[in-house]
């Protein structure tokens, strides 16, 4: 911190005024006038620091020298910058001058305002013997606001003036004026910012993990930036790109929150840069949103999973200049790249009143995004709901026709929970799987078309309309799936349902999903069992739109 040069101007004001019958003499020379007005050498000079009260400003040494007599008048204190007056007020609350002698003690005055940036103390009259010393000290209350980044700013200079009366031998009073200059250095209202740092902040809006095609652009972290000590302009955006994302993603695009595009980085060695000029405001947090760049080209293996780590923000302040870098690293949600994907969503029956016979009970439209995609198994969740007298509710003779009335009943395999053959549904039972078995072993959905397919069943036992019996009925979409690509599997069971699992030998520990699919994004891909591929996938991040079908009577 550089100091500041301070002007200290001693006037002596001596004007006429002799004795009755004794014209003036003239006035004195700087000769006979020897009193001196200097800086005190031995305190330390210091920055002022806001919100403080009492901050010492200024100490000065007065000697009268050989003058018989001196009586302080008037302490003048005036804030100059750089030539030009600021207003100080707006950052000192109250300005005191205290006055200190052998022979007349201590005074403390004060002014709680200024004029033209000018402090003035003359109301008082101070008296100085002959070779006395005293000390003029100058304080003030610093305001909170006087920091740097709101105004005020380095360079401020203090002059101080004294105006004062001397006596010359035997009572005789002469008035003169003179002014004496003396130079003295302090470091004035350079005040002592807040340390200047950066922080960041994993913001909880960031989506939560799912999945993202190529050429999509999805959210795949969001963080808040803020500045403290001093607003300031944010240079730069590192990150870490974990996982397979290399081969995943090329780029990384920085948004606002308003989805403006900022920025963009290309990958390097699973490192991205982003170079942007934000400017940020004292204390106030800015908030960005990263979004990956994929590219899968057709053909290509997908399940890349990554996420994307924000591993430093740069940026400097515009008070100082100073440099600094935040290096915490603040982590995304996970993504899991595919060439494709499925979206399923419900499509109306034809009545949702019970009628003991053959009823239309759900209907969905599968639609392949991106790429061909392959269905294995769709899971119901079925719910015979009995109110009154005992009735035996069933559903049988399960059917799955596509959006043209074509039966595909005889591809699919009908399993329940367990894996067991289910030809019967009964009050006890809870979900029907749809696993398709014949030819490849799957039915295949070419990019961009809807393949519908009806779930139908001979609906029997509701004999009793009063009693106000029903079915519920819903496809069911895993809330968990599996991690990575996995291969068809039976869980070692004689015509079970599909599982997923590492190998596609039958084994015990394969996991039963509800809806089984793939992106067919390997080049041997295959829907059987044993000569499986693996790019098989469960339910998680499928894109769906169902709801409860509710029958009644």
């Amino acid at each position: 911190m550089k100091k500041i040069t301070i002007l200290l101007s001693l006037i002596g004001i001596f004007s006429a005024c002799s004795k009755k019958d004794s014209p003036p003499p003239n006035p004195g020379t700087p000769s006979t006038i020897s009193v001196t007005f200097k800086k005190d050498s031995s305190v330390a000079d210091m920055n002022i620091q806001p919100a403080k009260n009492n901050q010492n400003l200024f100490e000065g040494k007065l000697n009268t020298g050989s003058l018989n007599g001196f009586n302080l008048t008037n302490i003048k204190v005036k804030f100059i910058k750089g030539g030009d007056a600021i207003t100080p007020k707006d950052y000192i609350r109250r300005i005191y001058a205290v006055v200190e002698g052998p022979a007349s003690g201590t005074y403390t005055t004060e002014i709680k305002d200024s004029v033209n940036n000018e402090f003035s103390f003359n109301s008082f009259v101070r008296n100085f013997a002959q070779y006395q010393v005293g000390t003029i000290k100058i304080y003030a209350d610093i305001l909170a606001s006087a920091t740097n980044g709101t105004g005020l700013e380095d360079n401020l200079s203090l002059e101080v003036q004294l105006s004062y009366t001397g006596y010359l031998g035997g009572g005789s009073s002469l008035e003169y004026f003179q002014t004496n200059p003396v130079v003295g250095h302090k470091t004035i209202f350079s005040t002592q910012p807040q340390p200047f740092s950066i922080s960041s902040v994993a913001d909880p809006s960031t989506p939560v993990s799912g999945l993202i095609l190529h050429g999509e652009e999805k959210p795949g972290l969001s963080y808040g930036v803020k500045f403290s000590g001093a607003s300031g302009t944010i240079t730069e955006h590192k990150f870490i790109l974990q996982g397979q994302a290399s081969t995943a993603v090329t780029a990384l695009k920085l948004f606002d929150t308003n989805n403006n595009f900022i920025a963009q980085g290309n990958v390097s060695n699973g490192l991205v840069s982003i170079v942007a000029s934000d400017a940020i405001s004292l204390g106030v947090e800015k908030k960005f949103i990263v979004k990956p760049v994929v590219s899968v080209s057709s053909g290509s293996l997908s399940n890349y999973d990554f996420n994307i780590v924000l591993d430093e923000v740069k940026g400097f302040s515009s008070i100082t200049g100073e440099q600094k870098t935040d290096g915490t690293d603040r982590t995304g949600n996970s993504f899991r790249v595919l060439k494709a994907l499925i979206e399923i969503k419900k499509v109306a029956v034809p009545t949702l009143v019970i009628t003991n016979g053959v009823m239309d009970l759900y209907t969905v439209d599968i639609t392949a995004i991106n790429g061909d995609v392959a269905l294995k198994e769709l899971t119901y969740d079925i719910l015979l709901n009995d109110q009154g007298i005992n009735d035996t509710l069933s559903l049988k003779n399960f059917q799955i026709l596509n959006g043209s009335g074509s039966d595909l009943t005889s591809q699919f395999r009908f399993t329940d929970a367990s894996g067991a053959i289910d030809t019967f549904f009964s009050e006890s039972d809870s979900k029907l799987r749809t696993t398709r078995i014949s030819g490849t072993g799957e039915t295949v959905i070419p990019m961009g078309t809807t393949l519908r397919l009806r779930f139908r069943a001979t609906v029997d036992g509701f004999n009793h309309p009063s009693d106000g019996d029903g079915i519920a009925i819903i496809p069911v979409i895993d809330a968990t799936s599996s991690v990575g690509l996995k291969y068809l599997n039976t869980g070692g069971l004689v015509n079970g349902n599909a599982r997923l699992y590492s190998s596609a030998s039958p084994s015990s520990s394969a996991t039963s999903f509800y809806l089984i699919w793939s992106d067919m994004s390997s080049p041997n891909h295959n829907g059987q069992f044993v000569q499986t591929s693996n790019d098989w996938l469960g339910g998680k991040g499928v894109i769906s739109n169902l709801t409860v079908n509710n029958f009644h009577q």
